[in-house]
């Protein structure tokens, strides 16, 4: 009789724990590389330099933006060809001396609107050392919320070294999250009267179509360099993404 429980009690414990197996293994695969040819770029679309010399390169999974080689005058952010609503997406970032990017979602490719940033929220990438002597300029340095929100902490690496970036944007929560270097530093709203304020006490309060996309592709930006003296390089690895629809 103690045998016949003892081998209930083992299947009832394996039937309990089996279905948390199931959906961890399943959070874990959720996850796809946007770019899983390391040696082409793929997944993506240019948003208005779509000519070799728009500055993009990639070489053993390493993306490349370099301001340099962009000689057309247009934007040559990439954007994925997929548009997302609730998401999280991790990636390794680097920029060389004042090198200046950014992570962008929300954005819609719109016919006169030349800049992703028209329509997209952005978190930043930039060279630290940029604004790293300025505390009134926090709102613009890497892991800010642009021009909106400052990082609660400073934790970038220097130029030249992988950071990492792993943002969750879930609208149904009202909640965006950056982890920075296995740090939260940001934690924000993505709309009503909190965001609206946001809004308005920033460069974006004029502008009729910056944010109001829930639903959009994710960009990465091609800027140029913080200072002109030098090439404007900015790399990006290992970009992951899942829904959380």
């Amino acid at each position: 009789m103690k045998n016949i429980i003892l081998v209930l009690l083992i299947l009832f414990v394996w039937a309990c724990d089996e279905p948390q197996k199931k959906q961890k293994t399943k959070q874990e695969n959720d996850w796809v590389l946007i770019n899983p040819n390391p040696d082409k770029i793929e997944g993506w679309f240019f948003h208005r330099n779509k000519g070799e010399d728009n500055g993009w390169s990639i070489k053993n999974g390493v993306m490349t933006y370099d301001a340099s080689k962009n000689k057309s005058g247009l934007d040559s952010s990439i954007l994925t060809n997929d548009q997302y609503y609730n998401f999280e997406i991790s990636f390794d970032w680097k920029t060389a001396a004042y090198a200046n990017s950014g992570f962008l979602w929300g954005v819609r490719d719109i016919e006169g609107l030349d800049q992703t940033y028209l329509t997209g929220r952005e978190i930043q990438i930039v060279d630290p050392q940029v604004y790293e002597s300025m505390p009134e300029e926090q709102k613009h340095n890497a892991g800010a919320l642009f021009d909106m929100l400052a990082p609660n902490q400073k934790v970038s690496l220097p130029m030249n070294e992988w950071n990492s970036y792993l943002i969750r944007i879930n609208y149904d929560e009202n909640l965006g999250i950056l982890v920075f270097n296995n740090s939260e530093v940001l934690r924000f709203p993505l709309k009503g009267e909190e965001w609206n304020q946001l809004v308005q006490e920033s460069k974006f309060k004029t502008w009729s179509e910056f944010g109001k996309y829930e639903k959009g592709h994710i960009s990465l930006q091609a800027h140029g360099p913080m200072d002109d003296q030098y090439e404007g390089i900015t790399s990006f690895r290992n970009i992951k993404i899942r829904n959380l629809d």
